[in-house]
């Protein structure tokens, strides 16, 4: 009991330890959260104070945004390129396969047709030799019949053997009848049998997929087997481990018992006997401690002999699952092998081959037609690909057009900026240069003979910053450029709301190959496609 207290105090006084640790990393932690929060106050004052001054380059940004567009575009029409690339070759393979499957069955066929040729020539043999037994026949009538008038016109006391040769007349025609009969039984049979050989076939068929089926089912039946084998042998070792533990766990409770037995006995005699001591009162406490401890392993030990017989039942339903499951795949084999038996019959019932051959004419005619829808989609394929290769390289030359004229106008703002600087000091602002732009345009818009240079990148920004280039002041003032859309005519749209218009109809690759194209240019433009359209 002594160790027990003494465990618990050092426990608790380290955990008093570890408590006071994590109290004083809690109020540092809180600290520099309140440092860091007062920094990030001040980079946030820092970083407005930056966004008011750097508001002159979002218009750049903005540009460089377009010119990535341009390029992801770009990279989207490769990749679309080797889809189509590899759409082509796994074409190609399906030609190649059908091919050789083409030249099995016809190798299969013709194997076919050799034997069913053998069949149809010994019955041709048989109905040869069945045609001379009745044209021999016919003779033989015609002879008696000219018998029988001889013996007539030769005298009258013959009509005894007349007659008699008239019931062989008889016989010989009923015979003969009867042999057409036959023929035409045989005819009707082999009508019959042709038929039935369709329908063989058919059945054939369907038998061979059903033995393909039953086969894979045999394999993975077999697998299935084996690992269930493999569990019920690991599940029959778990087992007679598990009896051998039980049986270990079976003296410990009767050895613990026993021991219980005899300290019960002991507990009784110490308290028989009042004269005795302290010492044996101590002795009698640690005897009944011990007493304790031993019940409750025994307790310990039959809750666990418990779970270990559950564990066992367990096995045992597993074991038992396991054996339904191999007579599941017994019963499985011995289908596939009535299966492969009917197969064998049916295979050797086949007589012709006559139908299977205008099938597989059919077939192949079909394939040929497969094979030249191939060839025209694969020509279709190659042409569409000429044409995005020829869309992606001029894409690519307006890209780089684009971000030369970003850099000659980024350089031309700076410029500015810097005669801006020189010459006005006390403009603090960019907003305040612009707007001493304004009136100097305003000012000088009767003679001044500049170029406009618009792109997509200035038409999209629509500030003041993106159209600090010189422009031609004409007598409308440029406010056709910032007019809406909505009950104007064509003429008076934006360069960006007449590009937007011409790509939303389909005219793309038109627009692409206007390399530095002016409002006038896109006016006619629109005029040709879209409203023709």
């Amino acid at each position: 009991m002594n160790k027990l207290s003494d465990q618990f105090k050092n426990r608790i006084h380290d955990l008093e330890s570890k408590c006071k640790s994590i109290h004083d990393e809690h109020s540092n932690l809180m600290e520099v959260l309140g440092s860091t929060r007062l920094e990030a106050a001040e980079w946030k004052r820092k970083f407005e104070g930056t966004l008011d001054e750097n508001g002159v380059s979002n218009a750049s940004i903005k540009r460089c945004d377009r010119s990535i567009d341009w390029k992801i575009k770009y990279e989207n029409t490769i990749s679309e390129q080797k889809a189509v690339s590899e759409k082509i070759a796994a074409m190609e393979e399906r030609l190649k396969q059908a091919s050789a499957k083409e030249d099995g069955m016809r190798a299969e066929f013709s194997r076919v047709l050799d034997e069913k040729e053998n069949v149809i020539t010994e019955k041709d043999a048989k109905l040869a030799t069945l045609e001379q037994l009745l044209s021999s026949t016919r003779s033989e009538l015609k002879k008696s019949e000219l018998k029988v008038k001889e013996c007539s016109l030769e005298a009258k006391d013959l009509r005894v053997q007349v007659s008699d040769l008239n019931e062989k007349c008889e016989s010989m025609i009923s015979a003969a009848k009867s042999r057409e009969n036959e023929t035409q039984a045989l005819k009707q049979e082999r009508d019959y049998l042709d038929k039935k050989h369709l329908s063989h076939m058919e059945e054939l068929g369907k038998l061979c997929l059903r033995l393909e089926d039953a086969e894979s089912e045999a394999s993975s039946a077999k697998k299935l087997a084996d690992l269930l084998r493999l569990e019920a042998e690991a599940a029959q070792n778990n087992e007679k481990s598990l009896q051998t533990s039980l049986a270990e766990k079976c003296t410990e409770i009767e050895r613990a018992k026993s021991r219980i037995q005899e300290l019960e006995k002991v507990c009784l005699k110490l308290d028989s006997e009042e004269s005795e001591a302290s010492a044996s009162k101590e002795l009698v406490d640690s005897m009944k401690r011990e007493a304790d401890a031993l019940r409750m392993n025994v307790n310990e030990l039959q809750t666990s002999l418990q779970d270990k017989c559950i564990e066992i039942d367990q096995a045992n339903c597993r074991i038992e699952e396991l054996e339904k499951i191999c007579l599941k795949l017994k019963d499985a084999e011995d289908e596939a092998a009535t299966a492969k038996e009917l197969a064998s019959s049916m295979k050797t019932e086949v007589e012709s081959a006559r139908y299977n051959e205008n099938k597989l004419q059919a077939l192949l005619q079909e394939k040929n037609i497969e094979i030249d829808n191939l060839g025209r989609q694969k020509n279709a394929l190659s042409e569409t690909l000429e044409k995005r290769a020829k869309q992606n390289e001029e894409a690519v030359a307006e890209w780089h057009r684009i971000i030369n004229a970003e850099k000659e106008k980024n350089m031309r703002v700076n410029t500015m900026q810097r005669v801006d600087s020189f010459m006005v000091s006390d403009e603090a602002t960019p907003m305040q240069r612009v707007k001493r732009l304004k009136v100097e345009a305003s000012v000088t818009s009767s003679g001044s003979v500049f170029e406009t240079e618009e792109d997509t990148a200035s038409q999209e920004s629509g500030r003041a910053m993106s159209a600090m280039t010189p422009r031609r002041c004409t007598s409308s003032g440029g406010g056709g450029g910032e007019s809406s859309s909505t009950g104007m005519d064509h003429s008076k749209y934006t360069m960006k709301k007449l590009r937007d218009e011409i790509l939303k109809h389909g005219f793309g690759a038109e627009l692409v190959g206007l390399k530095n194209a002016r409002k006038s240019v896109l006016v006619e433009l629109y005029e040709r496609c879209v409203l023709r359209k």
